[in-house]
């Protein structure tokens, strides 16, 4: 499994967004904070989101 994982990182087929999920998916910090965001404030998900510099399209209330 952990070989697969590391070719992911030398496929030449993707692009910065693909590379930035990957660093994610990896991090024990976002993983731990993406997951309180299930229980987080609207301001949580906002602070968060600015923590990781992720943007998320406009969604209706």
């Amino acid at each position: 499994m952990a070989k697969a994982a590391d070719t992911a990182w030398n496929d030449a087929s993707l692009d910065r967004c693909d590379y930035a999920q990957l660093f994610l998916a990896r991090s024990p910090a976002y993983r731990r904070g993406y997951a309180a965001l299930k229980t987080a404030t609207r301001q949580g998900q906002e602070d968060f989101a600015r923590l990781w510099g992720l943007r998320f399209p406009l969604r209706s209330r």
